[in-house]
Formats: structure tokens, sequence, C-alpha cells
């Protein structure tokens, strides 16, 4: 017997054994909770990872299950089991018969959750989900609308969490969920802080000689489009052709060839960035620069404010100089804690010498704007309002 044929046979005899359990749904023990997720556990995802890490820390009966369908998002040539095997062994893989009981069910994002909902209706779950950016959503597109239309009519739904002032407005003013099904949670779960981030810090014109700028995005489309690359990569040049002593660093999927960069000697690319590594790599970056373009993925396609890479960024202490086109800024305040920069080269450039020159100007910036993010996104802020919806809604089933 062949490979294929066994494997075949294999998830035959799964189907089945599956099938008695819900016909015997009576006798298996509930689960508060059941995750379900396309990603987890990939170390690369830090806020789901340490969101459904804590849940499993929170509730005495957690399950969380993954298909790894979206590991070719990040390419990820390692299979399921073996990302499981080093990571977390609690998880269970999730295949199209899985049986779980539980009180409630959680997911992420659109996409997620609608691919989710026949096994969340199957096994008769009540779910909450948290509608993030991107993930399927988009703003005014159709297909997206009807994903959410069919979420929100399921007998089995019953709160969205939104985590941006344009989400709620989304859905409030489309008429798409009840206003009482929604939760209003601004920004994303984050790592526990690095408390000595600030004062492990290398300062420009103090501890070191170099003005280090760095871009980090995951690229979603070619040469970066939608992450404003193209953007950034351009203010740099008009900067080096200036001061030898900028160093540009850039994260993610990116090469030489994504964009023209003249010979650029003072660009490092870095890969992709374990989020163990980023208290050593950001400890001597001064400035983050995150010139997004909303609907350029797609039509209705917009990254959140402020991205989980500029939030990661200034948790360590570097300044945040990052674009908000459809003004979803709800809690920084431009100048004092961050710069809201305009998607243009020169503006970009000109902004950027202004506080090379002014250091003290900078480091004051990028403080202020520490303070404002470990507010926003602090335990006291992010999961325990969390905890709570979900606490709530198991007692309610």
């Amino acid at each position: 017997m062949n490979i294929l044929n066994s494997n075949t046979l294999m998830r035959k005899f799964e189907a089945v054994i599956d099938e008695i359990k819900h016909r015997l749904h009576f006798i298996f023990p509930q689960q508060d909770i059941a995750i379900l997720d396309d990603l987890y556990p990939h170390p690369i995802s830090i806020f789901r990872n340490i969101e459904f890490q804590n849940y499993l820390k929170s509730f005495k009966k957690v399950a969380i299950y993954s298909t790894g369908d979206a590991f070719g998002a990040v390419h990820e040539k390692k299979s399921l089991k073996q990302i499981i095997q080093k990571h977390d062994k609690r998880t269970k893989v999730l295949t199209h018969h899985k049986f779980f009981k539980s009180k409630l069910a959680y997911t992420l994002f659109l996409n997620i959750t609608y691919a989710f909902l026949p096994y969340i209706e199957r096994n008769k779950v009540p779910f909450v989900f948290t509608l993030y950016p991107g993930g399927g959503f988009y703003l005014n597109e159709d297909k997206s609308d009807n994903k959410l239309k069919t979420i929100f009519a399921s007998r089995y739904f019953r709160k969205v969490i939104v985590t941006q002032k344009v989400t709620l407005n989304y859905l409030l003013d489309n008429k798409l969920c009840p206003p009482d099904c929604i939760e209003f949670i601004y920004g994303v779960v984050s790592a526990p802080f690095n408390k000595q981030a600030w004062g492990n810090k290398l300062f420009y014109g103090v501890d070191k000689d170099t003005f280090d700028i760095c871009f980090i995005a995951n690229k979603n489309m070619p040469h970066g489009y939608d992450k404003g690359y193209d953007l950034f990569i351009e203010s740099m040049k008009l900067l080096s052709s200036k001061y030898s002593n900028i160093n540009i660093h850039v994260v993610g999927p990116y090469t030489k060839n994504d964009y023209e960069i003249n010979g650029m000697s003072n660009i490092t690319f870095h890969g992709f960035i374990h989020h163990d590594q980023f208290e050593h790599f950001f400890k001597d970056k001064d400035i983050i620069v995150s010139p997004n373009r909303p609907f350029a993925l797609q039509k209705g396609a917009f990254d959140g404010f402020p991205t989980a890479s500029c939030t990661e960024a200034s948790l360590n202490g570097v300044a945040m100089f990052i674009s908000d086109p459809i003004d979803l800024n709800i809690l920084y305040k431009n100048g004092v804690d961050c710069v809201l920069i305009k998607n243009d080269p020169n503006w970009i450039a000109k902004q950027i010498e202004r506080y090379y020159k002014k250091p003290k100007e900078l480091y004051q910036l990028a403080l202020n704007g520490q303070n404002t993010t470990f507010n926003i996104y602090s335990t006291e802020n992010q999961l325990i309002p969390r905890i709570n919806i979900l606490k709530s809604e198991i007692q309610n089933t």
C-alpha cells in the first residue's frame, strides 16, 4: 500500500470516528472554549499566540484547533504537525469533519470565521470573533459584506470584537450587526512589555554615531506596494544622498530586487525576525517608517493603526513615523508621541531630517510614544476586557 492510499484510508477512518463522536456527543466532556485558527501555533504571529496562550491560562478547559492553511502566506514550508510538535503540542489538527464539544468557540478575522462557520454550526457551539482589519474584511466590498451577513445571521453568533473606529462605524452605519452584539477594544493584544527597553537603548550622538531607520512589513503584493515600501525607499534615497551615517534596515521578505535601490550601500535586508529577537533589533533603532496605502491590496482593504510592527517598535522605544490616510487614529497625538506622515517621499525625508538634526526632540517623541503605547496595549486594556467578554458568554450558555 503506498503512502497516498494509506493517508486516504487514515482520513476516512478519522471521519468515521468523528461521526461516531457526533452521534454520541452527550458522553464527551465539554470545553469552556474551543479556539479555531489557521496559523497557530506558528511563532510569526505574536499577537494571536499571546492572546491564545493567555486564554489557556485563564480558562480551565480550552482546546485550540488549527488547520495550518495560512502557512503559505508566511512562507512556511514545515507541516502543521511539525510546527505543533515544536511550539505547542496541545494544539489539535482541525479537519473538515472534526468533532468538538464546547460552551463557546472563538476565532480571529473574517475569512477564518467564515471558513470555520460550518464546523461551529455542525457542532452547535455559540461563538465570538474578533474582526481585525485585513483577513478578508474590506470596506464597501460585496464579497466581504456577504460573509459578514452570513456570520451575523448564524443562530450561534453572540459577539464581535472590533479594534478600529472605522470598523465599528462601518458595522453600525450599514446595519450589519446589532449594536448590543458589538464590543469595541481599540488595538491588539501585545507581547509582554520589555520594561528595560528605554534604559538599554543606544542613543544617536551619545552611544552611537549612526542614525538607524527601519521598515517592517510582510509582502502581501508585488514590491510591498500596499505597505508603501517604494515610498520608504525613495525617502531613504533622499536622506542617504545627504547623510552618510544614516543606516537603513528592512525587515520582512524583501530583497534588493523588490525596488531599485541604486547601489545604496547603507541598507540591510534582515529577512523575517522572530519576536524574541526584537528586543535586540530595536535597541539601536531610532525611527520606524510606515507609509501604508489603504485600498491598494484590494478594494476596501486597510491596515489598523498603528500597525503591529509599529506597536512593537514603539514599545521598544522607537519613534513611529506612520501614515493615517483614513483617519483611524484616536489616541496618539501628532508631534507628541508619533509623527503622522504624508505618503510623499520628499515630505517624509524632510520630517526625518528635522529630527535627525534634533535628536533630543526625537527621543522625547519616542519616549512619549512608548508611554502611550504601554497604556493602550496594557493587559488591563487589552486582555482583561477580552477575557471578561468570553467569560460572560460562557456563563450565558
